[in-house]
């Protein structure tokens, strides 16, 4: 079974999250829906957490 989460904004279709196409009007996704953008809206915050207690960890003196 496809995951539907996102509507198309053309036609209301529910599209499947690895597509970057309606399957119903071929209308194209806004970039905010397509799955590349969606990993990186994952990824980017990861990123910063780890790089944060990076940070705090080579910022705390050894005795």
């Amino acid at each position: 079974m496809a995951i539907r989460i996102f509507k198309c904004t053309a036609c209301g279709h529910r599209m499947r999250l690895a597509s970057n196409y309606c399957g119903s009007c071929f209308n194209e996704k806004p970039g905010w829906q397509k799955p590349g953008s969606l990993i990186a809206m994952a990824a980017i915050p990861a990123i910063v957490v780890v790089g944060f207690f990076a940070f705090i960890m080579l910022a705390v003196p050894t005795g």
